[in-house]
């Protein structure tokens, strides 16, 4: 089995589409009032990203995930890296991201 190539944001999405996950559809974004950010980062046959969501009940700030995917799961299960909403900022995300990688090396 070939392990997909995943550069962009538009590719994760389409991998995910033809894979039968429903977690980019412009649905479920806009459910969750979520957003798809960079970087995409492939480790092998896991990618890397940050995704940000925003709770309208109390009208709360814009939070940040740092999340994977692994390629070559059944399901297309996307895991948090921490917690869910962990970061302030989207720079604060980033850097978790950085760091993160950098403990893989």
């Amino acid at each position: 089995m070939t392990t997909p190539e995943i550069y962009t944001k538009g590719d994760l999405v389409r991998h995910m589409q033809r894979n039968g996950s429903h977690f980019f559809d412009p649905e479920t974004m806009r459910f969750f009032k979520s957003r798809l950010l960079g970087p995409i980062v492939q480790k092998g046959v896991i990618v890397y990203f940050i995704t940000s969501e925003r709770c309208d009940i109390d009208h709360s700030p814009r939070k940040y995930t740092v999340r994977m995917l692994n390629l070559r799961s059944e399901n297309m299960s996307v895991c948090e890296i921490g917690e869910f909403q962990q970061h302030q900022t989207m720079r604060d995300a980033r850097r978790a991201l950085k760091d993160y990688l950098a403990k893989l090396v």
